[in-house]
């Protein structure tokens, strides 16, 4: 269960740094890139509150309450990373 909870926060961290440099590199590209880059950044922030839920529910400790929370972060999660992956998907052919 510590081997999850580690492997799990290191990915947190990685999604998050690749959320922050997505968003300062949406900032800075062109119109049709943008919307590109910010699909990616999307991604990132899915996998980072799915890996979130995760944690909480490594956690858990039979708390209605806090299963509730972890669930709508879960789909949260699942909701970013299929807008995301949409608009990339969308979006790809203004990155090159």
């Amino acid at each position: 269960m510590e081997m999850i909870s580690v492997v799990l926060t290191v990915v947190i961290l990685f999604t998050a740094f690749g959320t922050f440099t997505n968003s300062t590199r949406s900032r800075r590209a062109p119109k049709g890139a943008r919307e590109a880059i910010r699909g990616k950044m999307n991604m990132h922030m899915g996998v980072m509150f799915l890996c979130i839920a995760g944690l909480q529910l490594t956690s858990f400790n039979g708390s209605t309450f806090q299963f509730v929370v972890t669930f709508l972060i879960a789909l949260l999660g699942v909701f970013n990373l299929f807008a995301g992956y949409r608009n990339y998907q969308h979006f790809r052919r203004h990155l090159s």
